[in-house]
């Protein structure tokens, strides 16, 4: 009778942490923001070349996460000095954020290595009204000594 009674009472309090488990509170995830989706589109560099360029973001709170895939023959000219060069196809990884006065507004950073050095490049977007296209413009932050920073622009539409 002991082992009977043991047993129930097992059975019971394992039958209350299941319940207890089974209706806490969900953790409070943030919502996705406006940025969240795939938008692909073409983007346009120097010297009248232009490419694809798809981006997967993650838009929580205001931090936004993205990759960016880029296909192939996109040129920049950064100057005299640095020349012109062709920016690699492949994916790009970018984190930024969004001001809490213009949710639409975007500014983001990440680095690529173009001719054998590091760059930074500056990523602004403004998404549409209606979210649906995603304006985007990349500045290219060359060293001084080549003259000019280039910028890649672009305008994306939404595909999920």
């Amino acid at each position: 009778m002991k082992k009977l009674t043991t047993g129930l009472l097992i059975a019971f309090a394992a039958l209350v942490l299941l319940s207890v488990t089974a209706f806490a509170a969900p953790v409070n995830k943030p919502a996705a923001g406006p940025f969240e989706g795939t938008f692909t589109g073409a983007v346009k560099g120097d010297l009248g070349s232009q490419t694809t360029l798809t981006l997967d973001l993650t838009d929580r709170a205001n931090i936004v996460l993205g990759e960016a895939t880029l296909g192939t023959g996109l040129k920049v000219n950064a100057g005299q000095v640095c020349g012109t060069a062709v920016i690699p196809a492949g994916v790009i990884w970018a984190e930024g954020e969004k001001s809490p006065r213009r949710p639409r507004e975007l500014s983001a950073e990440s680095t690529l290595e173009l001719t054998g050095m590091e760059v930074t490049i500056e990523v602004e977007g403004e998404l549409s009204a209606d979210g649906k296209t995603l304006d985007v413009t990349a500045k290219i932050d060359t060293p001084w000594i080549c003259g000019r920073d280039p910028v890649i622009t672009g305008t994306l539409t939404r595909i999920q």
